[in-house]
């Protein structure tokens, strides 16, 4: 079997050795983030049973890529919510949390850093192409953050690391009810 395949936009991506459904590129600059360099990942794709992953996934990434430095300011506010609930939650009166306030939505972004962009489907009925975008953050330390773009277009889900594109497959929720 290859163990590469070719995007389109992404150039060729190199099979991961002990995950066949794993797919890696090069370092890509992403917009978004100000052209940081990251990996991108397919996962969960088999060439073989979904003929139209690739084609659909360099969609998005499309879609992903055209996003820049505006778009990721106009979604601060998502991520400000994540950081306000994460310290509603918290238990500790620990004042590390409290030295870390933002004065401008602006400012969550010195404490978000991405570090991978995963591209997969929904794995239920609706087949839907998410990307994904892994990041280390000041707040969430043991599991991460994760921010999910559907059709790689918009922003659709701010949560800890737990590899769930939606809200309804996360918390096992009919998807009338998200």
């Amino acid at each position: 079997m290859n163990t590469t395949i070719n995007s389109s936009i992404i150039g060729q991506l190199e099979q991961a050795e002990n995950f066949p459904g794993c797919w890696k590129s090069e370092l890509v600059p992403i917009p978004l983030f100000d052209n940081l360099k990251l990996n991108i990942t397919f996962i969960g794709f088999n060439p073989v049973s979904d003929k139209k992953f690739i084609s659909e996934a360099d969609e998005a990434i499309r879609q992903f890529l055209s996003l820049g430095n505006s778009y990721r300011f106009e979604i601060s506010k998502e991520i400000v919510e994540n950081y306000i609930d994460s310290l509603a939650r918290e238990e500790s009166t620990d004042s590390e949390h409290y030295s870390r306030k933002i004065q401008n939505e602006k400012e969550i972004w010195n404490y978000v850093h991405p570090i991978e962009i995963i591209v997969t489907r929904r794995p239920t009925h609706i087949r839907d192409m998410y990307i994904i975008v892994a990041c280390e953050c000041e707040w969430e330390k043991e599991y991460g953050l994760q921010l999910v773009f559907k059709h790689g277009k918009k922003l659709t889900r701010v949560s800890e690391q737990d590899g769930h594109v939606t809200e309804s497959d996360a918390y096992n929720l009919n998807d009338n009810e998200e």
